[in-house]
């Protein structure tokens, strides 16, 4: 018999919400908003390469920004190509750019 799907907790995410919303801010206000939406095969490399340095700064107590969620966010746009702009992630891939 198949798992039925549990309905979506929105409720969830409201811990989480404003850190997201501040780093996403952040963005908008440097690129514009939504700018993750307009980014090319390349940029979408520099999130993953900009995760993994957050996530090293803050392992290594860097206390000057929220780095995890700055490395959450970064993965979180790669996701969103994944899913909305596949020919992004496709086209990094055949680069040979995808950061190792």
């Amino acid at each position: 018999m198949p798992e039925r799907e549990a309905k979506i907790r929105y409720d969830l995410v409201m811990d989480f919400e404003e850190w997201l919303a501040r780093c996403l801010t952040k963005g908008a206000t440097n690129y514009g908003p939504r700018s993750y939406q307009r980014m090319d095969a390349a940029a979408v490399a520099d999130c993953v390469n900009h995760a993994k340095e957050h996530m090293r700064l803050g392992l290594n107590g860097d206390t000057s920004e929220p780095h995890f969620v700055h490395a959450a966010v970064n993965l979180l746009i790669v996701e969103w190509h994944r899913q909305f702009r596949p020919d992004s992630i496709r086209a990094l891939r055949e680069s040979g750019d995808w950061p190792a």
